[in-house]
């Protein structure tokens, strides 16, 4: 008499992930030079923002409520950029209540023909 065995089966498991954030990356696509470009994150987790950082002095960053907002004034001279498009990116480093910080990303491609319209 012969034995059948069972195939196996795997199981797998769904995995829920929880973001903390309504998005941790902005990307501004093509701007022109000497531009500023706005910018908001919004904090959906149980801590509290306590404060924000960005990695440079032209980028604002204001953290309020659940919020951290700010401005990017993107630099004026690419002159001495031999391409067309520069790829610029600023980093902002949040504070939470818990002690931990996270780091959320603003990017943009300038183009050094663009021109801001007044």
């Amino acid at each position: 008499m012969e034995t059948q065995t069972q195939p196996q089966v795997e199981i797998k498991t769904k995995v829920l992930v929880v973001e903390d954030w309504n998005r941790t990356r902005i990307d501004f696509g093509v701007v022109a030079p000497g531009s500023k470009q706005p910018y908001e994150f919004t904090y959906v987790g149980p801590n509290k923002v306590m404060g924000a950082k960005s990695s440079c002095g032209c980028t604002s960053s204001v953290a309020a409520g659940n919020k951290v907002s700010g401005v990017w004034s993107i630099g004026q001279d690419f002159s001495n950029q031999k391409q067309d498009l520069t790829t610029q990116s600023q980093n902002i480093t949040v504070t939470l209540s818990d002690g931990t910080s996270k780091v959320l990303h603003i990017t943009a491609q300038v183009n050094k023909n663009y021109k801001v319209q007044k």
